[in-house]
């Protein structure tokens, strides 16, 4: 998945694979967040809803 993602980076700033640019730089200049970048703050923000979950019954929020 991660090299759909650079080659749509590249797209995105008109540049080819023989360019060699970092990859960091590339999704950069482009606005796209890495595959590891994604993955991470979908975990995050898992993490959060579970922690912060509504357990019912008045709305209580509780940790869990």
């Amino acid at each position: 998945m991660q090299v759909a993602i650079n080659d749509a980076a590249r797209s995105i700033v008109g540049c080819k694979r023989r360019d060699h640019f970092h990859i960091r730089d590339l999704l950069e200049r482009a606005g796209l967040p890495s595959l590891n970048e994604v993955a991470a703050k979908a975990v995050a923000l898992k993490t959060w809803k579970c922690f912060y979950s509504n357990d019912g019954g008045g709305g209580a929020k509780k940790p869990v």
